[in-house]
C-alpha cells in the first residue's frame, strides 16, 4: 500500500483544501490519504507563542468536524485524520508526525521548507496545483469584516462555521491581536 500525507492546520477547511484532497485521491499510485492536522494545541483559548490569536481560531475538535463533513462522500480511497501538536522544532515535530500517522511514502505539500525537510528524511515529496485565489487567512479576515466568505468553503463547513458563530469569534480574536499590537 502506498499512502500519502497532506499536512495543514486547516483553520478552517476550505475549497482549496478539498481540491488538494481530491487531487491526491485521483493519483493512480496512491492507495490512501492521511490528513495530518497540525498545531492541535492552539485555538481560540490557547495562543501559539509565535503567532497572533486570529491565526488559530478553531479547536482540534472543530477542525476535525470540518474535515469529516467536507470529505464525506468526496473521496474514493480510504482517508484518515491524524492530530499532531506543533513543537516549533522541526525534528521533534517530524517525529510526532511519523508517530501519529500510519506509515506513509509520499508527502503532498506547497511548503518549500517542509518539502526539503521531508525529502532529506527519505520521503517522496510531490506538489499539487493551486487553483483557488484565496487562503484560510483571507477567509478568516472576510468573516471578521462581515464580508462574503461562504463561497470559499464546502457547504457542510459553512454550516459548521455558522453554528459556532465563527464570524463573531474571529472579530473577537482580531480585536485581541489589535490590543496586543497597541500595548
Amino acid at each position: 500500500m502506498k499512502r500519502a500525507i497532506y499536512i495543514g492546520r486547516f483553520q478552517g477547511f476550505h475549497l482549496g483544501h478539498l481540491d488538494v484532497c481530491k487531487f491526491i485521491d485521483a493519483a493512480p499510485d496512491i492507495d490512501a490519504l492521511g490528513i495530518v492536522l497540525g498545531s492541535t494545541q492552539y485555538d481560540r483559548d490557547h495562543k501559539s507563542p509565535v503567532t497572533p490569536w486570529a491565526l488559530n481560531p478553531f479547536t482540534v475538535a472543530e477542525r476535525t468536524a470540518m474535515i469529516e463533513a467536507a470529505l464525506a462522500g468526496q473521496l474514493t480511497k480510504p482517508w484518515s485524520i491524524h492530530p499532531v501538536p506543533d513543537f516549533h522544532d522541526w525534528p521533534r515535530w517530524h517525529a510526532a508526525v511519523v508517530a501519529s500517522a500510519p506509515p506513509f511514502q509520499v508527502l503532498y505539500t506547497a511548503d518549500r521548507d517542509e518539502a526539503v525537510f521531508f525529502r532529506a528524511r527519505g520521503t517522496e515529496v510531490r506538489r499539487f496545483p493551486r487553483v483557488r485565489d484565496f487562503h484560510a487567512g483571507a477567509i478568516r479576515l472576510w468573516m471578521a469584516k462581515g464580508e462574503p466568505w461562504r463561497h470559499a468553503v464546502p457547504e457542510p463547513v459553512a454550516e459548521l462555521l455558522v453554528g459556532i458563530d465563527a464570524p463573531a469569534r474571529l472579530r473577537e480574536l482580531f480585536a485581541r491581536d489589535q490590543e496586543v499590537a497597541r500595548a
